[in-house]
């Protein structure tokens, strides 16, 4: 099952993290991103490309694409950039209400999780991980309001707006991808720190 990232136009945030999250997951891990209201085909934007230079990823190949219900049909997880995005997912495909979640929701939830500790091969943990945040985030609303889970959009925006946005997103799915990873039976967090170096700082 696919990890799929979500926003408005597929050329901003939706884009950055579906590169960062195939360059820091394992082999076998299928990852794709989509936008509400993308023109199918659009490169990355330049300033976003910037940011993804500087995490030692490449835009190169990067087309954008229009969010569908065949983009979601193997979709295991989805994870948007908004709220409004995560409504957007639900009303095209409402089987995956339990399966989409906001970046920003789904990092705050790991980290209020145990070492997530997911077996199996790498297409299947998505989807697994997905059943582990589902249970979190009810438990999180009981307990409290969730935070605004929302990742602006940059558009429009300087060069350090793309930076500070572009962080925001390389800390979520620096997160989720270490998730998503085998721990091969050691450590989970000694394991992740051993096989990734640190997200780089953006300014």
């Amino acid at each position: 099952m696919t990890l799929l990232f979500v926003c408005t136009g597929n050329i901003c945030r939706s884009a950055l993290a579906d590169r960062l999250a195939a360059q820091w997951s394992e082999p076998g891990l299928p990852v794709a991103s989509a936008g509400t209201r993308a023109v199918d085909g659009r490169r990355m934007h330049p300033l976003t490309a910037a940011v993804l230079e500087r995490h030692r990823g490449t835009a190169e190949h990067f087309r954008s694409r229009q969010l569908t219900p065949s983009v979601l049909a193997d979709a295991g997880l989805v994870l948007t950039m908004t709220g409004e995005h995560r409504d957007a997912v639900l009303l095209m495909s409402p089987r995956h209400l339990h399966s989409a979640f906001t970046l920003q929701e789904a990092a705050t939830l790991l980290a209020d999780l145990p070492a997530v500790r997911l077996g199996g091969p790498p297409a299947d943990r998505p989807a697994a991980l997905a059943r582990r945040l589902a249970g979190a985030r009810a438990v999180r609303r009981r307990d409290r309001a969730a935070a605004a889970d929302d990742i602006a959009d940059p558009i429009g925006g300087s060069p350090s707006v793309h930076s500070r946005i572009g962080g925001q997103v390389a800390i979520g799915v620096r997160a989720v991808t270490d998730a998503l990873r085998d721990p091969s039976g050691g450590d989970a967090l000694t394991v992740r720190m051993r096989r990734l170096p640190p997200v780089p700082t953006v300014s």
